[in-house]
């Protein structure tokens, strides 16, 4: 939440249209990224179940058919989203320079969703077997990097989502890694992080 209102104070900066294009195709966003939300939901309860019975492989096996379905409903939204950007936008608004400024977010924000459909799928994995420790610090580290982007590099409403895209992609990769790779992954391990 921190990295999204950094984001909308620096494109605050930049002008009206630019504003109102940021917040219009981040309320089409979170629209769109919510429907991966009920895969997550879904990955989280399979995943810690089958890690808790000992069906270690099994768990995988569902970690990589969500993470593909994911991918499935990541990519067809994102698609959508860029094909009909300039329509979405009239629904905003009539304003030309509104519109080309949301029109102008589609691709850093198609990938942002993209990413998204593998992010909520491995974050439902980790908070399945009680991983949470690893994802709010990753989340935080990811944050910073994001922020330090948007600071540094961000001259465009375009340049902010492209920083967020490296606070998604940096989760994305170090998940990915915990949930199949890192050998203190309760996945990895076999066993469900103890309940205090």
């Amino acid at each position: 939440l921190t990295t999204w209102l950094v984001a909308c104070e620096i494109v605050t900066q930049m002008g009206v249209a630019d504003l109102a294009g940021h917040l219009c195709m981040y309320k089409v966003h979170l629209l769109l990224v919510n429907l991966l939300y009920g895969l997550q939901l879904a990955t989280q309860v399979l995943v810690g179940s089958e890690v808790e019975r000992g069906h270690i492989q099994r768990a995988r096996w569902t970690i990589w058919r969500s993470i593909r379905l994911g991918i499935s409903v990541s990519t067809f939204a994102s698609c959508c989203m860029y094909m009909c950007r300039h329509r979405i936008a009239a629904v905003f608004t009539d304003d030309p320079e509104v519109i080309e400024a949301f029109s102008d977010l589609a691709i850093p924000a198609a990938t942002l969703l993209w990413l998204y459909g593998i992010l909520w799928i491995v974050d439902g994995a980790c908070y399945g077997v009680g991983d949470f420790t690893y994802v709010a610090i990753l989340t935080l580290v990811g944050a910073v990097a994001a922020v330090a982007c948007m600071m540094l590099f961000a001259s465009s409403a375009v340049g902010v989502w492209w920083c967020l895209n490296v606070l998604i992609a940096i989760r994305t990769v170090a998940v990915l890694y915990r949930v199949f790779v890192d050998p203190n992954s309760p996945i990895v391990r076999g066993n469900v992080a103890k309940k205090v």
